[in-house]
């Protein structure tokens, strides 16, 4: 069983705590270059990261745009991380061998399923497991936040949803800038779920970091959290500190 699969049933030795990372959920790329009285995103990224890291990101979700790899390189310049690239939806030899070897992983905003499509089809979705599995520091933003979590969805014209497992690194159904419609789709979603996962509704500007002794943080902005409670949605502030 992989240190993600005994995370998620809750199985996790002292020691693994210790040597694994923090995984960071980001609702959109703002806050990567936010400063604050704590700190920044992009401080913290630093800290714990090699001084010659290389750093994959992952641009499947939105089509491999280089407007949005543009933003993660300026990210990477703020913190002096220059052996970077982004892993396409060709996936070639040598972004597969880039990545296997990344400290530093983040998975792009953009469209859920279409980048969970190319992640399956391609098998890059294995790698990634892996580089978690490994302790690689992971940074999801909106859509890649989502695909951290255990499920993604598409919702379609006819309001049919397609619902589709995810990482499930972080053991909650999560959803980002939903705060106008008060996380109608992520309490939807939680009301058709077999099992009793809570959600994680994350605001547009929020980070919420996700500790490996599974303690949720969120930093500057609130986020929520939701479950069930005897067939009631119940949700819960989760107030920076």
């Amino acid at each position: 069983m992989s240190g993600i699969e005994r995370a998620r049933h809750g199985d996790v030795p002292q020691e693994d705590f210790e040597s694994r990372l923090p995984i960071f959920l980001l609702a959109d790329s703002k806050p990567l270059f936010r400063s604050t009285l704590g700190g920044s995103v992009l401080g913290s990224l630093r800290r714990v990261l090699p001084r010659r890291a290389k750093a994959a990101y992952l641009g499947a979700s939105n089509g491999d745009d280089p407007a949005f790899y543009s933003i993660f390189e300026a990210a990477m310049d703020a913190i002096e991380i220059t052996e970077r690239r982004m892993v396409t939806s060709a996936y070639t030899d040598a972004e597969r061998a880039f990545l296997a070897d990344a400290q530093l992983v983040l998975l792009s905003g953009g469209d859920v399923a279409r980048g969970w499509e190319v992640f399956t089809r391609t098998g890059m979705h294995d790698a990634v497991v892996e580089r978690l599995s490994a302790g690689a520091l992971c940074v999801g933003v909106s859509a890649g936040a989502v695909q951290l979590g255990l499920q993604g969805w598409q919702e379609k014209s006819d309001g049919v949803d397609y619902v589709f497992d995810t990482f499930q690194a972080v053991p909650r159904l999560i959803d980002v800038h939903d705060e106008a419609g008060s996380w109608r789709r992520l309490g939807a979603r939680l009301h058709t779920h077999p099992g009793h996962a809570q959600g994680l509704g994350i605001p547009f500007g929020g980070v919420v970091v996700y500790h490996p002794d599974g303690r949720l943080e969120a930093q500057e902005r609130p986020a929520v959290e939701l479950s069930r409670q005897r067939g009631e949605l119940g949700m819960t502030e989760i107030t920076p500190a």
